[in-house]
């Protein structure tokens, strides 16, 4: 008599068209939140359709079943780039990661701006991997104001050793080298 395999040990070569459709969209969520997640603040309503974007796509992937090994592994995947998502939301990583890659232009750029005889600059541009809205030199330091939160700006700045930011600057924090990230309050 012939043996009957289980049902438990047949898989199918393909993986389900959910996992696979749900890594390629967890995906392009990562590779569209990127430059928002790794900037200094995130725009209120870029962030909060960012968030809906991925509660979605985490409610997909914790109820979504995979069944064969190749479904299993977009099914990680998807929850990899979630994972990834998560991490640059909430640290500085991915803002010391861009700083590190555009160092050169950076301190190019403050350099000049230190040069200048400008104290401020409304000039948009892009600096490195940076979209600029505004430049300011108080004093020695520069600060480039890159995106903003409501009513408050942030940004990146350069501070020589021992100097204190002028009064509005909150939330000073280090970065790389005499890089560090700013909130100007309103």
């Amino acid at each position: 008599m012939p043996e009957i395999p289980s049902p438990f040990l047949l898989r199918p070569r393909r993986p389900a068209r959910g996992s696979r459709l749900l890594a390629i969209l967890a995906w392009l969520w990562l590779l569209g939140a990127v430059p928002f997640l790794t900037d200094a603040a995130c725009d209120l309503f870029v962030g909060l359709v960012l968030g809906i974007a991925w509660i979605a796509l985490a409610v997909a992937w914790a109820c979504l079943p995979f069944c064969s090994r190749v479904g299993w592994r977009c099914w990680l995947a998807a929850g990899v780039a979630g994972g990834l998502g998560l991490v640059l939301a909430f640290s500085d990583y991915g803002l010391v990661l861009r700083v590190a890659l555009c160092r050169p232009w950076l301190d190019d750029y403050a350099a000049q701006v230190l040069a200048s005889d400008q104290e401020e600059s409304d000039k948009p541009g892009q600096v490195g991997l940076f979209l600029v809205d505004r430049t300011e030199s108080r004093d020695g330091m520069v600060f480039l104001y890159t995106s903003s939160v409501f009513l408050n700006r942030n940004g990146i700045a350069w501070l020589p050793p021992g100097k204190r930011p002028p009064p509005g600057i909150r939330d000073l924090r280090p970065l790389l080298g005499r890089w560090h990230s700013f909130e100007w309050k309103f």
